[in-house]
């Protein structure tokens, strides 16, 4: 499991001398962040003057909804994220809609602590906020243009990753895979290419630690050079980019598989043993031996008979998956853009910022986790959008 709180973590046992104690505490500080956010986006909704029905069903939604309950009991940084991301198209929207709606210090407070948290949860949320405060700057009034770019200086000069370290290879992952895949498919690399390429990976290794769905089998082995990555960057970014010329198919192809999980509409994407061609027997799916399983040991986890029975519970939810949710959202966003509404646009930008970056650099094809976010966010759009139909007269 990643957890994302290890501090927490930590703090926890060490105040209980018990890492099962350490870890139930800093849970249930998570489960009442995820209600507290929940509890202010039903607020939020039935202040826009929604029928009592909807409200109580979006209620039900996030206090019963089995895939909501495992990930708010779940120590993975996608699950804070997700609401935070969800605070942020709730700020982005009245920054969009509402006239002077910065101007409250409730509500910049408000602005501050979603932006913030979507910022330092992943590296990925301080792309999209940048985006976001970019937008909101072409369309908030005089005095509120202040502040948002007070923001957005603050952000830029406060960036930084807490989990990570600002590693460059978080922000690689495509370019990573896409070199892999050129040296296991072709011949053709320059000496040139490959010198660089053996200063932060051996090129056997390259081609052993491939695997089409999941960058980590690379980027997180023992042996590859992070850090001349962080220092090399543009070097490595170079080389890159002259690898690209000839190799176009196997930039492609490379982006399609690693990328699969995200923009496939299969129910069974979370099977990596199937590629996006078909049956790929020549690569091996499972992470490189690092240790980490043998490190996280010490962890109790559920007997085997309970384990099974909530695995089988939370299969029965999994109806959509990272590609239906994303097709799902961009078809309300094409029908927001034809009712020319912009706070049905502006809903949607946050949520699709994170497939966009995803399409620039994900970990691992598969992984739902990643895509989080639409869980939280797709009742609010559904309210929104449905909203922008009444102001048209169509139901």
């Amino acid at each position: 499991m990643c957890f994302f709180w290890s501090g927490g973590v930590q703090l926890f046992a060490g105040l209980t001398d018990s890492i099962s104690w350490g870890l139930m505490l800093l849970t249930w500080v998570q489960i009442f962040l995820c209600a507290l956010i929940t509890s202010y986006i039903v607020y939020w909704v039935a202040k826009k003057g929604f029928h009592k029905a909807v409200v109580v069903c979006l209620a039900l939604y996030y206090a019963f909804w089995p895939m909501i309950g495992h990930y708010n009991m779940s120590l993975v940084k996608d699950t804070p994220f997700g609401y935070f991301l969800a605070l942020t198209a709730i700020v982005f929207y009245e920054l969009i809609t509402a006239d002077k709606w910065l101007h409250r210090p409730a509500n910049l407070l408000l602005f501050v602590v979603s932006f913030a948290g979507t910022m330092a949860v992943r590296n990925n949320g301080f792309y999209i906020i940048l985006v976001l405060l970019l937008l909101a700057l072409i369309f908030v009034d005089k005095k509120s243009k202040l502040l948002v770019s007070a923001a957005l200086v603050g952000c830029v000069l406060l960036n930084r990753d807490l989990s990570y370290g600002n590693l460059a290879q978080e922000k690689l992952g495509i370019p990573i895979q896409q070199a892999a895949y050129t040296l296991v498919k072709s011949e053709d690399v320059s000496p040139e290419d490959i010198e660089v390429l053996e200063c932060l990976f051996p090129v056997e290794r390259w081609k052993e630690s491939y695997s089409p769905m999941a960058v980590d089998t690379i980027k997180w082995s023992d042996d590859f050079n992070r850090y001349w990555l962080n220092d090399h960057e543009e070097l490595f970014l170079k080389t890159w980019m002259h690898m690209a010329r000839g190799h176009g198919k196997e930039y492609i192809t490379a982006w399609l598989y690693q990328t699969y999980g995200v923009w496939c509409t299969t129910l069974t994407a979370n099977n990596s043993s199937q590629s996006v061609f078909g049956p790929d027997p020549d690569y091996m799916y499972a992470l490189p031996k690092t240790g980490r399983r043998e490190q996280a040991s010490y962890i109790p986890i559920l007997p085997n008979a309970v384990s099974a029975a909530v695995r089988k519970l939370f299969g029965y939810v999994n109806f959509f998956g990272a590609g239906h949710c994303l097709w799902l959202t961009v078809i309300c966003g094409l029908m927001a853009v034809s009712l020319k509404d912009k706070g049905g646009i502006a809903i949607l930008l946050p949520v699709l910022g994170v497939t966009g970056t995803l399409f620039l650099s994900t970990p691992l094809s598969t992984a739902f986790r990643y895509s989080f976010c639409y869980v939280i966010i797709l009742p609010i759009m559904l309210c929104i959008l449905n909203t922008c139909f009444h102001k048209e007269g169509t139901a």
